[in-house]
Parts: C-alpha cells; structure tokens; sequence
C-alpha cells in the first residue's frame, strides 16, 4: 500500500490485512553521486520498471554504493530483488548487478569486489 508519506508493506491473510514494514517515501535527492550511479545500465534497468523502492547511499572505504531495494518483493523478511552500483571517489562506475540476492555475501560475490 502507498500512501503520500509512506509504503507499507503487508500481507493478507484470512481477510485480515496485517503490516509487515513501514518505510518513508523519500524522494530521491539532487546528488552527484545519484546522477552518476543512474548512467549505470543495471540500475536503469532496475528503475524501469521497479516503481516501488527504497534506496540507499553510503561511502564504503574508497568506494560510493548506491544501492535500491524493490519493495514489492518480501522473502523471510527480507527483500531480494535489488540494484547496486559501485562508484570511485570520481564517481566512475566500478561495478554493478541487478537481480535476486538471498544473502549479502552472494551479492557481494556478484559484485566481485577487489578493493
């Protein structure tokens, strides 16, 4: 459900609707590093035709991720379909993936970091 603050993710069951997760609808901000990430193929891709996301920008060691979470998708409380990019401290793209992960280090193993 998506409402003008939030997205909730829930489940029906028996006729009863019960809410799992809550997040904030956070509009993506104006960044340099959003902008570079976008240029990425695999994230294009993603935000094609993912309308419902969450996202998330973080400096890792030498490196930028920009990672985006589609929340139409719940496994075990977790959500596996994803989009991350890679970015060096001049915002070149080091690597990408775009796909089903059911840990971190699969993702990381797709990712094939060597930093």
């Amino acid at each position: 459900m998506i409402t003008e603050k939030n997205y909730y993710v829930a489940r029906a069951d028996n006729g009863y609707v019960k809410i799992l997760d809550t997040f904030d609808r956070v509009p993506l901000p104006e960044s340099e590093i959003l902008e570079a990430a976008k240029k990425d193929i695999n994230l294009a891709a993603f935000l094609s035709f993912s309308p419902v996301y969450r996202f998330e920008i973080e400096q890792i060691k030498e490196y930028y991720e920009v990672r985006f979470i589609d929340l139409r998708y719940r496994s075990n409380g977790y959500y596996p379909f994803v989009a991350v990019v890679h970015l060096d401290s001049e915002l070149n793209i080091l690597n990408s993936y775009t796909g089903w992960i059911f840990s971190e280090a699969k993702l990381q193993k797709k990712l094939n970091i060597i930093l």
